[in-house]
């Protein structure tokens, strides 16, 4: 690797918060991977302002924060939150135009990077803001739709779903993107399904997941059990929404021989919940499955490093944040193949399920806690299996490498 100097990068974080879950914990933890090598200026929301004072960060950090007027009490759970996002993009770009780069900034960007809230159908306005600086987007999501043989699990749902499909496929006519991506920029996909949205359009490109852990958050090899008669402890976590698939592990769970021991462990809340209880009211092994709305992370963690596996059945989804925790606990998951599970699988730690139907996909999720309950050592081999593949691919260290060498070229190349 060439030595190049250190470089000023202003990242581009809607979500960046040292406390809360999901995208703003993605944020706060991409700010700490290029702060290893970059002088860095975080552009986000003031809602983040209170957690991001009170909280340790380097010195090579300093932050700008920016809302709309009577916005920056909105939570990200807020309904309306995307559209409010692409709203905000376009303002903190006039914001920083117009005045926070020479408040805050007194050398030029090298390069600008837009992290979090990254889907595929807006780049935001910030490649513009320095023509000489570099553009890096990403990882970039969203691309993804589900597989039309599991529509059955959208219901009435399913038009939208094919509305947004052919949304999609306009990506590669917008004007914007085509103007971020033509010029010095590199694009970081987080699933191949995504990446094809954009083929031949990129100047540079790769795969990268948008998440990863920490070291601290992988367990040592030696605190894995797995109990040769003990009963099978299975766990599933995430919203309850169509796009989540639980009805597909429902289904699985409900063609199990009846005299297999096991225990299914639902954590979530959502949209969907009324739909779950009623149906695990008239359930056959409704006494076998536990339903907690909501825990906090940590607890989430607790439950998921006491489980043998964890089913993961999201038909759209960019990644799925909680299967690589599951992997970082050792627990082997078993999953559909395809989108970012299909990245996060891909060298092992699971079971990957192809898709040609509902049915076969049913049948498949059955067979392997079957098959998985029956063999005890093949279960143990791929909880070790997580932990050495989430070691080696799903680190915030290994997210540095990839984002420190692109970096590199591209101001290598400026030079």
């Amino acid at each position: 690797m060439s030595k190049v100097q250190t470089p000023n990068v202003l990242m581009s974080a809607f979500a960046c918060d040292p406390v809360q879950a999901g995208e703003p914990y993605v944020g706060w933890n991409w700010m700490g991977v290029l702060a290893q090598f970059s002088n860095v200026t975080v552009l986000t929301r003031s809602y983040h302002r209170e957690a991001i004072a009170a909280s340790e960060f380097p010195a090579s950090v300093n932050f700008v924060f920016f809302d709309l007027p009577f916005c920056s009490k909105l939570t990200h759970r807020w309904k309306f939150i995307k559209p409010y996002y692409l709203v905000w993009q376009f303002f903190a770009f006039v914001f920083l135009k117009l005045k926070a780069k020479k408040t805050y900034n007194k050398k030029p960007y090298d390069i600008v990077h837009h992290v979090t809230y990254n889907a595929i159908d807006s780049a935001g306005f910030l490649w513009a803001l320095d023509k000489n600086a570099a553009f890096v987007w990403g990882p970039v999501g969203g691309g993804q739709s589900p597989p039309e043989v599991l529509k059955e699990v959208y219901g009435t749902g399913w038009g939208k779903q094919r509305f947004r499909r052919a949304m999609k496929t306009l990506v590669s006519s917008n004007p914007l993107i085509s103007m971020a991506v033509n010029r010095k920029s590199h694009v970081f996909f987080a699933n191949e399904d995504t990446q094809r949205l954009l083929a031949g359009k990129c100047r540079s490109e790769s795969l990268m997941l948008e998440t990863a852990l920490r070291d601290k958050d992988i367990i040592p090899q030696s605190e894995i059990v797995v109990n040769a008669d003990s009963r099978l402890k299975i766990c599933w976590v995430g919203r309850l929404e169509a796009r989540k698939g639980l009805p597909i592990i429902l289904d699985a769970i409900e063609a199990l021989p009846e005299d297999l021991d096991f225990e299914l462990l639902i954590i979530g809340d959502g949209p969907e919940r009324g739909a779950l209880e009623a149906r695990l009211e008239v359930s056959a092994f409704r006494d076998k499955v536990c339903h907690v709305t909501q825990l906090e992370r940590s607890e989430v963690l607790s439950r998921l490093k006491h489980s043998d596996m964890m089913l993961f059945s999201s038909v759209q989804d960019t990644s799925g944040n909680v299967v690589i925790e599951a992997m970082g606990n050792g627990v082997p998951v078993v999953a559909l193949n395809h989108q970012g599970s299909q990245v996060m699988l891909r060298h092992g730690g699971g079971v990957l399920i192809d898709i040609h139907s509902y049915a076969q996909v049913v049948s498949a999720f059955r067979d392997a806690i079957v098959e998985l309950d029956a063999d005890r050592d093949k279960l143990k081999a791929l909880s070790i299996e997580a932990l050495t593949v989430v070691k080696e691919f799903q680190t915030w260290n290994s997210r540095r490498n990839q984002v420190q060498d692109v970096y590199n070229r591209l101001l290598s190349n400026r030079a």
